[in-house]
């Protein structure tokens, strides 16, 4: 590995990323199908296949979609890490490409599809900090960069994004910082000029429960919400979380049957009502 990999700060976008994916990660979701089944294959010339199916079970009469997608690298840096077919989509043909080795610590990112998409990104690696930064290839309409760089056991960024209006560029600031000492990870995150903060924490109870909690303030109303890990054993997890402000219960149970399948049973409960009750199931094997 090159040594500034080892040595650089985490990403902007990962500083707080420890405990909020405690919160995000192995849960039912509003905005995706509850049940999804997902296979990956290897095809010639070093090619990997995967095929996703999706069910929301939710909607009347809805049905099973499918996408295709595609990942292929290549020894020169450049790797096509996604050619997605998605025939449910506005840009039905997703394409996701990165290319490393123009210089040392750079890696150069595009992200677009065939309908309104067309994202490049940068992250740039140094001994002292890690620089991120993107633009709206398309409609140059979009620009963000951000920076990150670690201090010890505190971590610290900031990113600032400008989006292009009639009157010109509004700019929108924000900051990220956590603390990490033994069992105990603290993590602060401002967005929106400063206007919204979220508060998060997690503290490793021992090698296999980890408590966790997060409250989101400077919105309509604060969000406050606590939860929960546990490993059972080398293949099974569970995890939990309780939303106190507008109380639904999340619980997950995630079980690796070997070393190429795993399975993730969630239920989500609004106002804590059983009629209520969302079933989820993701199933990966490859």
């Amino acid at each position: 590995l090159d040594n500034r990999d080892k040595m650089s700060a985490p990403k902007y976008g990962d500083i707080v990323k420890k405990v909020a994916d405690i919160f995000k990660k192995d849960f039912v979701k509003k905005d995706e199908a509850p049940i999804t089944f997902e296979m990956t294959g290897e095809a010639p010339s070093g090619v990997e296949v995967t095929s996703s199916s999706t069910w929301d079970y939710t909607k009347s009469g809805s049905g099973i979609d499918t996408t295709v997608s595609a990942t292929w690298s290549h020894p020169s840096g450049f790797t096509l890490e996604k050619l997605e077919f998605d025939p449910s989509a506005k840009g039905s043909l997703t394409t996701e490409t990165s290319l490393t080795g123009l210089a040392k610590g750079l890696k150069l990112e595009f992200k677009g599809n065939d309908a309104d998409k067309g994202d490049l990104s940068f992250t740039y690696k140094l001994p002292a900090a890690t620089v991120t930064g993107g633009m709206d290839f398309m409609n140059f309409k979009t620009f963000d960069v951000a920076a990150a760089t670690t201090f010890g056991d505190i971590t610290a960024g900031a990113k600032c994004d400008f989006k292009k209006g009639k009157d010109g560029f509004a700019t929108s600031a924000s900051a990220s910082a956590s603390y990490a000492m033994g069992n105990l990870f603290a993590g602060l995150d401002v967005t929106s000029n400063f206007s919204k903060y979220a508060v998060l924490s997690s503290f490793n109870v021992d090698k296999n429960i980890t408590a966790a909690l997060r409250a989101d303030l400077g919105g309509k109303a604060p969000v406050f919400q606590v939860g929960g890990v546990y490993k059972c054993n080398p293949d099974t997890v569970i995890k939990g979380k309780v939303n106190v402000t507008s109380k639904a219960l999340d619980l997950s149970v995630k079980q690796a049957l070997d070393k190429k399948m795993n399975v993730t049973a969630s239920a989500q409960l609004s106002d804590f009502s059983f009629k209520s009750m969302v079933f989820g199931l993701k199933a990966t094997l490859g």
